[in-house]
């Protein structure tokens, strides 16, 4: 964060103050993330998740989730197995 303020993160469904100023993004095993992707602090993406290019990631990803562009749109989709 360029403010300095604290972060916070999801943790069991429960958004928790980590006491930090600086943290990068949690990512579970088995994620896949696009090239040119940019993701927010804090943030926490899910086992499976799969992250298409050049996507602004600002909320946390739920595993097994698909998000991707679609026409200049942000779409979250279940991964399909």
């Amino acid at each position: 964060r360029l403010d300095n303020q604290e972060i916070s993160s999801l943790c069991k469904g429960v958004k928790t103050s980590t006491g930090k100023t600086k943290l990068g993004t949690i990512i579970a095993k088995r994620v896949n993330i696009g090239i040119n992707t940019s993701l927010m602090p804090g943030i926490t993406v899910g086992a499976n998740a799969v992250i298409g290019p050049a996507i602004f990631i600002d909320q946390h990803v739920a595993s097994n989730t698909r998000v991707y562009t679609t026409h200049g749109e942000k779409a979250v989709n279940p991964v399909y197995k």
